[in-house]
């Protein structure tokens, strides 16, 4: 009984012993991750700092401004180019849509666009576009 007892109690002793050496690697493997993902989360960090900072520095109205004038030719705008839709002209060859007679701009229908009758696209041989459509952008 005495003999049957202590192999039992040696027996559990090396289960425990290999059940904590398995643990014990597992949980150094778990810390190994742990500490390239938080070097990993450092190092993101600085890269989103460099990057915030490098997009602050592109965003910025005075050197934006400088490259519209300089690259694209663009200045700011000057009083005289904002107009009123009154004082749009209409074309002579559009006919108001009848819901839309009498351009009622409280409506927010006085649009000079929505008066005038969409075209029917017509077809062209192949390899040559059609005038009236070459600036128009086409969606399916």
């Amino acid at each position: 009984m005495m003999r049957t007892m202590t192999i039992l109690w040696a027996g559990l002793a090396i289960a425990c012993g290999i059940g904590l050496f398995l643990v014990k690697h597992q949980v150094q493997a778990t810390e190994n991750d742990l500490r390239a993902m938080q070097h990993q989360v450092r190092t993101d960090r600085s890269t989103i700092r460099v990057l915030e900072a490098e997009w602050t520095y592109l965003n910025n109205p005075a050197r934006l401004a400088t490259l519209a004038e300089r690259v694209l030719g663009l200045v700011p705008m000057r009083s005289q180019q904002v107009v009123t839709m009154a004082s749009l002209p209409v074309r002579p060859d559009a006919a108001p849509l009848p819901f839309l007679a009498g351009n009622d701009m409280r409506l927010g229908l006085g649009l000079p666009w929505a008066t005038y009758p969409h075209r029917k696209p017509h077809s062209a041989p192949a390899g040559e576009q059609v005038p009236e459509l070459a600036s128009v952008r086409m969606t399916p």
